[in-house]
């Protein structure tokens, strides 16, 4: 594909376009606070976990990406609200490139930081599948750290050189910013996808086989954790072909102008954002239930149990199973 300028709505089809975009803003800020609120609901019970000397290190994990899920989708609903006046206010002074170099930030940067919550998802997924497999891996958390931060290294490294380096006497290089970024991202959903399709369905399968020993169908954490593999492999995929794509200055779809590509894309925005985080937080919610454990060993009637293991399990046998997210 020919690097070419990508197209942008007018004036007109922008203000055209801020029912639909109040609409995506309405729906991520809600998926926001409603992980938002399992994030506070899940540290509470680490800190009654931590409190009582016991092992709380998967809740860490949901923690973690539940507030980079809540990050994310706030970070998206706030793109979308400065993305028109910004248009607004940059639409008389055309010599100001950088106001691209905005366009691709705010697009940009939720999707990185929905890689980080993703990658904190595979790494529990390959931790547990480990685990069934009787193996052990001490430097998996460390390098899906390092990996992480080299993301996050070339990000700030990419936007601040195009940035300071917009009105330098090469002409504006908000499209290498886009280049670069987008080439990135479309990497790290590569990454992701493979990940997934390969400890996500192993883990299925180790799931499948035992629960077929005990009830010959399946159950809800096989269901689950099927049902987010499936999902999330799909829209990564789409996701990666739409990210490269950009990346060598196409526009997905081949779509131009007009107030019925902005309905395509909020369409598609949905789609392959919003639905995603709501099906993790169906998977993962905290869920509040009555056990015959003694309160001395959880501090109550109901406390937080992993949503991937079936309601009655014994405390013991989620160990065992090694699911206790």
């Amino acid at each position: 594909l020919q690097a070419s300028e990508v197209k942008t709505l007018s004036l007109e089809e922008v203000k055209q376009s801020w029912v639909l975009a109040g609409l995506d803003v309405f729906l991520f800020f809600s998926s926001s606070w409603v992980a938002r609120s399992y994030w506070l609901e899940t540290r509470n019970r680490i800190r009654e976990l931590q409190h009582r000397r016991l092992e709380a290190d998967t809740l860490v994990f949901r923690a973690l990406f539940l507030q980079l899920l809540s990050v994310s989708n706030a970070c998206r609903a706030l793109g979308i609200v400065f993305d028109a006046p910004l248009r607004l206010i940059f639409a008389k002074n055309h010599t100001l490139a950088w106001r691209r170099w905005l366009d691709y930030l705010f697009s940009s940067l939720p999707t990185l930081i929905w890689l980080s919550m993703l990658s904190v998802l595979l790494l529990y997924f390959i931790e547990v599948y480990n685990r069934t497999q009787l193996r052990r891996v001490p430097l998996l958390r460390p390098t899906f750290a390092f990996i992480n931060a080299i993301f996050y290294l070339l990000y700030v490294t990419i936007a601040t050189l195009t940035l300071h380096l917009c009105g330098g006497p090469g002409g504006p290089t908000y499209t290498d910013f886009r280049r670069f970024v987008y080439f990135l991202l479309g990497c790290g959903h590569i990454g992701l996808v493979f990940g997934l399709l390969f400890y996500g369905l192993g883990l299925s399968c180790q799931l499948q086989r035992r629960n077929s020993a005990s009830k010959g169908a399946l159950g809800p954490p096989t269901r689950k954790v099927l049902v987010l593999v499936v999902l999330l492999s799909f829209t990564e995929s789409v996701r990666t072909y739409n990210d490269l794509e950009y990346s060598l200055g196409g526009l997905p779809y081949n779509l131009g102008s007009g107030l019925s590509s902005v309905l395509f894309l909020a369409f598609v925005k949905l789609l392959l954002e919003w639905v995603p985080s709501m099906t993790i937080l169906w998977a993962f919610r905290p869920i509040a239930q009555t056990s015959g454990v003694s309160s001395a060993t959880l501090g109550g009637s109901h406390f937080l149990v992993d949503p991937l293991v079936p309601p009655g399990e014994s405390v013991g046998k989620q160990v065992d199973a090694f699911l206790p997210l």
